[in-house]
């Protein structure tokens, strides 16, 4: 089965997300490898999720909708 990594940190918020993006990575592989699950692509993505137009955000979900992945491993 196949999985995309989603790693987000919001620059606007500093204090709500305690877990770097390198760290939140690491998770996500350590639960890929534990269920094991084939990385298909790793999001890294430090934009607001207030916003809707984010280009990585879009382009995961259409890997998603196209069923190049079918999970999605993010922290929190």
């Amino acid at each position: 089965m196949k999985a995309i990594i989603y790693c987000r940190k919001s620059t606007d918020r500093w204090d709500r997300q305690q877990l770097s993006i390198s760290a939140q990575e690491k998770e996500a592989r350590l639960i890929a490898k534990r269920e094991w699950l084939e990385i298909v692509k790793v999001f890294k993505e430090t934009q607001s999720a207030k916003d809707p137009w984010r280009p990585l955000f879009n382009e995961m979900m259409k890997l998603l909708n196209n069923w190049k992945a079918e999970y999605i491993i993010t922290w929190n």
